[in-house]
């Protein structure tokens, strides 16, 4: 009896390890399976890559085989993180995160049109202006502010009508709006003083004019901070950017806010004293 007994615990045993051994065997095929097809996962998704990598540069030299190295640098690179054509503002920056201070050099600034402001930047009865208005007639060169490249190209029918922006080596990015023709590409390398389009009244216009923007990470700065429009020159040859002086209408937007009336006052006492000393 204790025979039959231990012959079936060993039979058991046996048994046991057997179908351990058998266990073992098919996790490790499943684990080796798994392995393989994780590899080969990977080896097609590096097939997709090359073959998009291939297309890209196919379709580049098909768009201009005779590209330079100006043609693909990214103005500006060390303060922008995105290069974009899909929107005329796409950083949406705060104003907490921009730097303390930023040194813009215009030392090369062409003006745009050489004419005379016909609206100022600031706040209007239903909404705000955030560039500055300068006179011209249908069909006037508009030229490049700085040397720069062509970002973005558009037309809006209730804003900028047809509309160029240009992001330049200095760092700025400058908008030209209500143009009756655009004459340039996006992605297209300017020098400062190159003509860009013409002038037009296009979009939400009452008249033929320049709307002429300066922006800093998508936040607009007052171009009469930077240039002298009578003079058709910058103010000085660097500028520098300070959140409180160069972004102060960001916290006085509201036409009912005290702060508002004392932006708007400052600002009126400013020209009329840069017009009294010319």
């Amino acid at each position: 009896m204790k025979k039959v007994f231990l012959f079936t615990l060993v039979w058991l045993f046996m048994c046991g390890l057997a179908t351990e051994s058998v266990s073992a065997k098919k996790r490790a095929k499943a684990k080796h399976v798994y392995h393989k097809e994780i590899a080969a996962v990977d080896d097609v998704q590096r097939q997709i890559n090359a073959l998009n990598s291939l297309m890209q540069q196919k379709m580049q030299q098909e768009e201009d085989p005779y590209a330079t190295e100006e043609d693909t640098e990214v103005p500006a690179s060390g303060v922008y993180e995105t290069w974009t054509n899909r929107r005329i503002n796409p950083y949406m920056t705060p104003i907490a995160k921009l730097p303390d201070s930023v040194r813009i050099n215009l030392s090369q600034y062409v003006p745009p049109v050489a004419t005379f402001i016909t609206s100022h930047f600031g706040m209007r009865k239903y909404r705000f202006h955030y560039g500055t208005d300068l006179k011209l007639n249908v069909g006037d060169p508009v030229h490049a502010a700085f040397n720069g490249k062509v970002r973005i190209t558009g037309y809006e029918a209730g804003g900028y009508g047809n509309y160029v922006v240009i992001r330049h080596d200095n760092g700025l990015e400058t908008v030209y709006g209500h143009l009756s023709k655009v004459l340039v590409h996006e992605n297209q390398p300017l020098k400062a003083g190159d003509v860009l389009g013409l002038g037009g009244s296009t979009g939400h216009s009452t008249g033929p004019h320049l709307h002429f923007e300066t922006r800093y990470l998508g936040n607009a700065i007052n171009p009469e901070k930077l240039f002298d429009f009578a003079y058709h020159m910058p103010i000085n040859d660097i500028y520098v950017i300070r959140k409180a002086s160069s972004f102060d209408y960001q916290y006085a937007k509201s036409s009912h806010s005290s702060a508002y009336k004392k932006y708007i006052a400052k600002a009126g006492k400013s020209h009329k004293s840069k017009h009294h000393r010319r």
